[in-house]
């Protein structure tokens, strides 16, 4: 049994399809010129997303709050390598 932990960085949890499906941008691109336009970034994989950062992505989804929004994102990313 593999007991190790594995990092997943944003990108991956907040790939293309789901920026499209659950946000107002038409995918990461939109998403990151809209980020850029507001003063605001995603740091390197393994840094925490700044809590503007997180009200921001919130205030632009379907979601209530980040741990929703996040929630989904992880389901469909632990979906999509398991191939469920």
């Amino acid at each position: 049994m593999h007991s190790g932990s594995t990092s997943v960085s944003f990108g991956e949890l907040l790939d293309d399809a789901f920026v499209a499906r659950y946000t107002d941008f038409s995918g990461r691109a939109a998403m990151n010129a809209a980020l850029k336009a507001e003063s605001l970034a995603v740091r390197a994989c393994g840094d925490p997303v700044a809590e503007e950062v997180r009200a921001f992505l919130v205030r632009h989804s379907s979601f209530d709050n980040w741990e929703e929004l996040m929630g989904q994102a992880t389901s469909r990313y632990m979906r999509r390598e398991l191939r469920f």
